[in-house]
């Protein structure tokens, strides 16, 4: 159908066998499904200033306690976007001048909700000192096919004191 995306849909060719033993005019049925994907961008800005900024995220989905970490090459190679992986097998995503998309995310693996966690923190900001470091975002069968949801990061950049103490 219009929208989907014929290559990420599974199942392409079905088979129908007739016997020689049927009635002439014997209908079979088979049917065909179509998965829904959805868009994730996410965005990160300086708090205080609205500078666009580049950080590390892993994008998840949470399934009887365990995660489950989105692989860029599972879900639809991301273009333009830089992604590393880690020692488990996770990849760590990087907005470019403060948002990257990833495309192609099915709408319900093990359910529909993704968790955003920032991993790396821009150059210069205390990852530790941040607030809301994992967000979430939820796709729904009812909404149409290729959505594009939006996660937005703020990071506060914290100066550092130095005290020294002298004898008089």
């Amino acid at each position: 159908p219009s929208g989907y995306n014929l290559g990420l849909q599974a199942n392409l060719t079905q088979s129908v066998t007739f016997s020689n033993s049927e009635a002439s005019g014997t209908t079979k049925t088979t049917a065909f499904t179509n998965k829904k994907y959805g868009n994730i961008t996410i965005t990160k800005k300086d708090t205080d200033t609205g500078a666009n900024l580049s950080a590390g995220f892993k994008i998840y989905q949470k399934y009887d306690g365990v995660n489950y970490y989105i692989n860029g090459y599972s879900y639809g190679s991301p273009s333009g976007i830089s992604f590393t992986t880690n020692a488990n097998g996770a990849q760590v995503f990087y907005t470019t001048n403060g948002s990257c998309t990833l495309s192609n995310i099915p709408f319900s693996v093990y359910g529909s909700t993704y968790y955003v966690e920032e991993v790396v923190a821009p150059s210069g900001y205390n990852l530790a000192l941040q607030t809301n470091r994992t967000k979430s975002v939820s796709f729904s069968n009812s909404e149409e096919n290729g959505v594009t949801k939006t996660i937005a990061f703020s990071n506060k950049k914290y100066g550092n004191l130095t005290i020294t103490k002298k004898d008089v």
